[in-house]
């Protein structure tokens, strides 16, 4: 981390808390609150990254051609984009493999060809509130909305072409996804 900037080694600490889960060692001997902990974890490393990038939205929009590409540059070497969109599609697939099942008639070859990946996702997971694994996916969407925000905030100011038809209806667009509230 010698010719790294702050910023950068703090984003990468956070996407590593993010990404951790313990290993499945089938004698271990963690309780709830370890793997609640290590949930809070989670949670906590995805708020400080949505502070973060929104700081550095803020800052972009102040700033020039320079520190937005130094920022472009900065999340492509952080891999932020990917690791988000992996841990996004991750807790999607799990939520949506824990569902109950509407046909019941693969069962049986379902427990049998388990990957290792899914075992320890499962100890990290299973046991804890379903509304701790929600609340992951909320912080989830919300970072993923701001690092939108921060893309579309480069693609404008690097002046690459812009995907929407109008300002005003991508305006319209922000407003109304940072309003979405996520009803149990």
């Amino acid at each position: 981390y010698r010719s790294n900037m702050f910023v950068e080694i703090v984003i990468s600490l956070c996407l590593y808390f993010v990404r951790g889960y313990y290993p499945n060692l089938m004698m271990s001997k963690l309780t709830n609150e370890e793997l609640l902990g290590n949930r809070m974890v989670h949670i906590l490393g995805i708020e400080i990254l949505t502070l973060m990038v929104s700081e550095l939205l803020s800052i972009m929009k102040e700033s020039g051609k320079n520190f937005v590409s130094y920022i472009s540059d900065l999340l492509s070497r952080c891999k932020l984009q990917k690791s988000l969109l992996h841990c996004l599609l991750a807790s999607v697939y799990n939520q949506g493999r824990n569902a109950p099942a509407i046909n019941n008639n693969n069962n049986s070859s379902k427990t049998a060809a388990v990957k290792l990946t899914e075992m320890i996702i499962d100890f990290n997971e299973n046991s804890l509130d379903p509304s701790v694994n929600d609340t992951f996916q909320m912080k989830l969407l919300q970072l993923m909305l701001v690092m939108i925000m921060l893309e579309d905030q480069i693609y404008l100011a690097q002046g690459l072409p812009d995907t929407s038809s109008s300002s005003g209806e991508r305006a319209h667009l922000t407003s109304s996804l940072l309003n979405v509230h996520y009803n149990a």
